[in-house]
């Protein structure tokens, strides 16, 4: 290919054609500048695939982050719910010593209220990009900080 180029170009210049020569050589330029201009669109179009790749697997890190978190409460909550009968029980003297010893409760019951640690690496990585979000996408990061910045407050409150 570059054979043929500079053959045209000698024989253009062999000849005097000035004016032919310099169309060549504009039309040579814009190829470059053509080419170059498809390479930028290309590497655009590529970083914007993997920048929506990492969004979408921030997004995936976030949803299993939620999910793991409302185990963790969940199971808290039954904890409490099988615990507070005999709570309850105990509070108002209506478990005898030996009702107590006798039950399985001793082992189980702690008076220990421990404190559920969500986790939130991957939310605060997510609600703190400036990625450039589709519109459904920026609705559910809306939505999240909305919801993190309340529940946060109230957990906080909560475990004070």
């Amino acid at each position: 290919m570059l054979h043929f180029f500079r053959k045209i170009r000698r024989d253009l210049i062999a000849k005097s054609q000035f004016f032919k020569y310099l169309k060549y050589a504009v039309g040579e330029i814009v190829l470059v500048v053509l080419g170059i201009l498809i390479a930028l669109q290309i590497n655009i179009w590529n970083e914007k695939r993997k920048s929506e790749e990492d969004t979408k697997l921030l997004f995936q890190a976030v949803d299993k982050e939620l999910i793991n978190n409302i185990q963790k409460v969940d199971a808290r909550i039954n904890a409490y719910s099988y615990l507070d009968p005999i709570y309850y029980r105990i509070l108002n003297k209506q478990m005898s010593y030996e009702d107590f010893k006798q039950s399985r409760s001793p082992v189980e019951v702690n008076f220990y209220f421990g404190i559920v640690n969500p986790a939130d690496d991957n939310l605060i990585k997510l609600l703190s990009s400036n990625k450039g979000f589709s519109k459904r996408q920026d609705s559910v990061v809306f939505k999240l900080k909305q919801f993190y910045s309340t529940e946060q407050k109230y957990l906080v409150k909560t475990d004070q």
